[in-house]
């Protein structure tokens, strides 16, 4: 999943490029994940495994955003 993030804020591309990217990145170098393990079909199990865990993953990954600051009289 730290792959797929690093792919959408660096070079947003379909899961079927994301191993082309991934040659090119250094993603094996910085993951330690090699390019070929990254086909679209591995990437949509791996998705399609942590579905059911959403509500968790999102809730512990964003955070509400603040209240604005009251503006002085």
């Amino acid at each position: 999943m730290e792959v797929l993030v690093a792919n959408r804020l660096s070079s947003p591309t379909s899961m079927v490029r994301v191993e082309n990217w991934a040659r090119t990145w250094a993603v094996e170098e910085m993951f330690g994940v090699q390019p070929e393990l990254l086909n679209d079909d591995r990437l949509a199990r791996a998705l399609d495994a942590i579905a059911p865990h959403l509500e968790e993953i999102t809730g512990s990954v964003g955070a509400p955003a603040p209240a604005p600051a009251p503006r002085p009289s």
